[in-house]
């Protein structure tokens, strides 16, 4: 059985870095993309489970992985932040 995968998506390298650093030695895989092209990618590749994903980015935002998880045959569940608070 293929290792659940949380994805975190954000433009700051620095955001995604601590965000993976958080979740470090949980189980299940860390991946990190930088921008929607990369995340819907390992959206329809990897065992994603959760996405955590900021809305505010340049080109395609946080929004666009929406439609692209709910086709995404392995996306069991999402979640989705990065508003300021």
């Amino acid at each position: 059985m293929e290792t659940p995968c949380v994805l975190i998506v954000d433009d700051d390298a620095a955001v995604s870095r601590l965000c993976a650093r958080i979740l470090a030695g949980r189980a299940c895989e860390v991946r990190v993309a930088a921008g929607m092209d990369e995340a819907i990618r390992l959206l329809i590749e990897r065992h994603v489970v959760f996405v955590l994903t900021d809305v505010e980015m340049p080109g395609r935002d946080g929004w666009a992985a929406r439609p692209a998880s709910e086709r995404a045959p392995r996306a069991s569940c999402r979640g989705w932040s990065g508003w300021p608070v």
